[in-house]
């Protein structure tokens, strides 16, 4: 009876374990992802604001300033190694970024997605931040 408690604890034990393992992987792979998501708005806050009517290559953009990033088949991927989408629409004062990863699951429009919404704003010809 006893040896039935203790495989039985044992076996809950290594069942929590696993949960709460996979749980703060996800948590790291999140928190690398945000950061990947940073280092995007970054290279696209020193590209986009000074191009003046220029397309600019988000991808490419990242890959000069942060040259150790993730990039396959010309997309920048997550920490899951998925490709995370990337949005840019003119907007008149600038441009409206819209960065996301499928998250976890892996599937876009879900609940664990991971989304970063921001706006660039046009720097003068003159400022001298380019």
């Amino acid at each position: 009876m006893k040896t039935l408690l203790v495989i039985t604890i044992a076996a809950l034990i290594l069942g929590l374990s696993l949960i709460v393992g996979s749980n703060v992987r996800n948590q790291v792979k999140r928190m690398n992802t945000l950061d990947t998501m940073g280092q995007i708005l970054v290279a696209l806050d020193k590209t986009m604001p000074t191009a003046y009517g220029r397309e600019i290559n988000a991808v490419e953009a990242t890959r000069n300033m942060f040259p150790s990033i993730l990039i396959t088949n010309h997309e920048i991927l997550d920490a899951w190694r998925r490709p995370i989408q990337i949005s840019v629409k003119k907007i008149e004062q600038g441009f409206a970024i819209s960065i996301v990863s499928s998250g976890p699951d892996g599937v876009f429009g879900t609940k664990d997605d991971i989304v970063r919404n921001e706006v660039i704003l046009f720097k003068s010809k003159t400022d001298g931040n380019q």
